[in-house]
This record gives C-alpha cells, structure tokens and sequence, in this order.
C-alpha cells in the first residue's frame, strides 16, 4: 500500500498507526521489492516501527527484493549495530 509507504517516509507516525488500525497491509511489497517494515528500519525510526508493528499480521521475517534482508537486519545496519531495538 503506497499510502501507507509515503506516511513512514514522512515520519508520521500518527497518520501510519490509523492506516493500520484501518488494516494496511504493512507486509505488501513496492515495485522495488520493500515494505513499510522495511523503510521504517532503514530510517531507524523506532516510533514507525512500533506503529506498524501493532498490526497482527506484520512479518519481521519478510526479505526485501533488493538486498535479501529483514527489517532487523536494516534496523541493526542503520543504527550502526545498535541491537537496542531487539530489546523492544
């Protein structure tokens, strides 16, 4: 859901947290094979994270087309290997 992607690159968390509760696919892939987990932890935005992880139905599991990597392993890389977020 592109709605939903445009949201988390905007940072806001509110309007990502009622897309979900609405039933967003948070797992649904863009045209280059990433989510919204996936631009959430690249961002390293912890806050995004929580949001879309309220939904039932996300996969922190899920690989991206582009480099093979769950949203853990973007998150580890974007805050330098900071595995404070595996901790939440």
């Amino acid at each position: 859901m592109e709605k939903l992607r445009k949201a988390v690159r905007k940072g806001a968390v509110e309007e990502v947290r009622g897309l979900v509760l609405e039933g967003a696919d948070v797992n649904a892939l863009d045209k280059r094979g990433v989510n919204a987990l996936h631009v959430a932890a690249e961002m390293n935005d912890l806050d995004l994270l929580d949001a879309l992880l309220e939904s039932p139905k996300a996969d922190v599991n899920i690989v991206d087309q582009v480099q093979g990597w769950t949203p853990i392993v973007h998150c580890l890389c974007a805050s330098g290997g900071d595995t404070s977020i595996l901790r939440r």
